[in-house]
């Protein structure tokens, strides 16, 4: 019976301590380190016992009874391992046949394995190591970087039409694809880069019209300007992981239907996907922060693009013209839109603009659905969300803008001659450029403490302004003497028929179109002013004279154009004036002065030593 007894116990012992030692994955829980009853040290004694003489069975405490987990009185049972796996190793290397793979391993023995994908070919004398493969002869090779790589520089004597590079010529790696290398090249119907090549350049294989497949290795990381443009018979094309910027029209008036786009790119480039009319879909990435110029201009085919919520630009004209677009969702990452950016839109029927938007360029939205419904217009005004796009040169009279609206749109009110008075609410931050631009109807205008950003020329041409005025509390600008002045950079923003620049040292430059069509009959620059911007007094026909002083260095372009009754022009020091690299001279004389401002020289900006 005793024999009995014993047997049985050890049986239970030993089934116990088997599944005791099966958890976990062979590192223990740190809170088991010293805390587990069931340890054996090396002489044999039993670890952390009980009751003296007795053996604690692991879920018994003192007394007898049943011991719970030491949680902390949650009830929680210990945390599961976590892996630690170290380095990446490699166990097999990939070639152009066969892939490869690598491993890594955790202390508890637990391996991961990842394959590695094919790799461009590895030429010896002109071969492939590896599947046998013949590079392109004739090739022109041109050496750089010191005499230590290749770029390949032209179609040389070869004849071939699927182009194999080599990756390696003359014992020196080959890392470039020269600036119009292949230009017009139509004869190429595929290419083959190897990975050694880091760069393609400008033009590479531009109007290579022939070509139908291209293979770019991620080695590379710079695609040059216009590098496969006018490729009209490439109709997909995978950019490299390593590729951060896209170039200008790298891949314009392509026949692409489809490209793949990194997460490497932070920037796609003016006109890089220009007129590939059969697109139907892009994704942009996460990484990009900005859509150039023109980016997908006339990409007709295009039916839906995702912009990711890192992109805090949109260009100019960047869809234009896109018209299989029928919506388009703005993220609260963009901060600008480019004039012209989504012109033309004919199918785009829904639009959103964030309160983050600040900028919106001239004629943004024109010719979309969206602007062509005159349901969505207030009146003679379009709004989209809270922001004042398009007036309508009809407007007239007084006008309040709706409350809650943060920008008014680049040319918004441009040539509103009837509208007599605005009134912006304080909930505006921005006014756009030329926004208000021959309002010569307006006679006052206040500028509210919330403003912080006036485009220029916003209120040029506006001839019949007589008193400008901004809320005490704004930061970014003052009036003085009826003058609008940028306070940080002491710039007078737009002045009007009673103005008189302040002497103070408040004004340092004189805007664009600052005076634009005013009714001055003399102006006195004071001390201090260093520019005078473009068409800052362009059209003041009643103009007779000028002082300009010592302290300006320079004059923009069209200037004093058209101010047709200047007589006389003063300079404190007429001399070391230039004009596009010529020396004026004879500016000591005023009249003389005058006709060159006015006459000879007024399409050019003039600048001078200081």
């Amino acid at each position: 019976m005793k024999h009995k007894f014993w047997v049985v116990f050890m049986a239970i012992v030993t089934a116990f301590c088997m599944a005791f030692g099966m958890v976990g994955c062979g590192e223990k829980n740190p809170d088991e380190a010293g805390n587990n009853p069931s340890v054996v040290d090396p002489s044999g004694n039993q670890g952390n016992q009980g009751t003296q003489g007795g053996t604690q069975k692991p879920d018994e405490d003192e007394q007898g009874g049943t011991q719970k987990p030491d949680d902390g009185g949650q009830g929680e049972t210990p945390a599961p391992h976590v892996h630690s796996f170290g380095e990446w190793k490699v166990t097999k290397e990939a070639t152009c046949k066969e892939t490869g793979t690598k491993e890594r391993s955790c202390t508890c023995g637990e391996k991961e394995t990842e394959a590695l994908p094919l790799v461009g070919h590895d030429f010896e004398n002109m071969t492939c190591k590896f599947c046998g493969i013949q590079a392109s002869l004739g090739l022109k090779y041109t050496l750089i970087n010191d005499d230590k790589e290749y770029a390949v520089s032209g179609l040389g004597d070869c004849t071939d039409t699927d182009l194999v590079i080599t990756n390696n010529y003359d014992g020196k790696p080959v890392t470039s694809i020269g600036s119009y290398a292949f230009y017009q090249c139509s004869g190429l119907t595929s290419v083959t880069i190897p990975d050694s090549v880091t760069e393609i350049g400008w033009g590479a294989f531009c109007w290579c019209d022939g070509l139908t497949s291209v293979t770019i290795p991620n080695s590379v990381t710079t695609i040059g300007d216009q590098a496969f443009c006018w490729c009209d018979g490439l109709t997909s094309v995978t950019i490299p992981d390593g590729v951060t910027w896209i170039g200008y029209g790298a891949f314009g008036n392509c026949g692409l239907t489809s490209v793949t786009i990194p997460n490497s790119v932070t920037s796609i480039g003016e006109s890089a996907f220009q007129n590939c009319y059969g697109l139907t879909s892009v994704t942009i990435p996460n990484s990009v922060t900005s859509i150039g110029n023109q980016a997908f201009r006339g990409c007709s085919g295009l039916t839906s693009i995702t912009i990711p919520d890192s992109v805090t630009e949109i260009g100019s004209g960047a869809f234009y013209w896109c018209d299989g677009l029928t919506s388009i969702n703005i993220p609260d990452s963009v901060t600008s839109i480019g004039g012209w950016a989504f012109e033309g839109c004919s199918g785009l029927t829904s639009i959103n603009i964030p309160d983050s938007v600040t900028s919106i360029g001239r004629y943004a939205f024109e010719g979309t659905a969206y602007y062509n419904d005159n349901g969505n217009w207030t009146g003679d005004v379009l709004y989209i969300d809270n922001h004042l796009i398009k007036a309508k040169d009809t407007i007239s009279g007084s006008y309040s803008i709706r409350g809650g609206t943060k920008t008014i749109a680049d040319y918004a009110f441009r040539g509103c001659s009837g509208l007599i008075s605005i009134d912006i609410p304080d909930s505006m931050t921005s006014i756009g450029e030329q926004a208000f631009y021959h309002c010569s109807g307006l006679t006052s205008i206040t500028i509210p403490s919330s403003v912080t950003s006036i485009g220029a020329g916003a209120f040029g041409g506006a001839n019949g302004l007589s008193e400008i005025k901004v809320d005490f509390n704004n930061q970014a600008y003052c009036a003085k003497n009826n003058c609008l002045i940028e306070t940080a950079s002491k710039t007078l923003i737009a002045g009007c028929n009673t103005s008189t620049i302040p002497n103070d040292g408040s004004v340092t430059s004189i805007g664009e179109s600052a005076f634009e069509a005013c009714s001055v009959t003399s102006i006195i620059i004071p001390d201090g002013v260093t520019s005078i911007g473009r068409s800052a007094f362009l059209d003041c026909y009643s103009l007779t004279s000028v002082t300009i002083p010592e302290s300006v260095t320079f004059i923009g372009e069209y200037a004093f154009r058209r101010c047709i009754d200047l007589k006389e022009v003063y300079f404190e020091n007429p001399n070391g004036w230039e004009v596009n690299w010529y020396t004026v001279s004879g500016l000591e004389d005023p009249v003389t002065a005058a006709e060159y401002l006015m006459g000879t020289y007024r399409d050019y900006h003039w600048k001078r030593e200081g």
